[in-house]
């Protein structure tokens, strides 16, 4: 479980089919019929030129969602 700009939701980080490389995403529960799902995978080339964990990788797709949801937020204010 987790919350992401006062939206809950829930994590999970299996590893990527083929690569084994971190892999994360999370879904977020936004409105009654509605969720957000972001997802993040990193790439091989990724992996050679930096190193990345399963909390790292989860770290970043959370703040990706968080970006997500204020893009959706001034969207509904125009």
């Amino acid at each position: 479980m987790v919350v992401v700009a006062a939206f809950g939701g829930v994590q999970s980080s299996p590893p990527a089919q083929g690569t084994g490389l971190p892999f994360c995403q999370v879904v977020l529960d936004v409105a009654d019929n509605a969720s957000l799902r972001a997802q993040l995978q990193v790439s091989p080339r990724g992996a050679a030129l930096q190193q990345h964990t399963v909390e790292t990788t989860c770290a970043q797709v959370r703040d990706v969602a968080a970006t997500m949801l204020a893009t959706l937020r001034a969207q509904q204010v125009r």
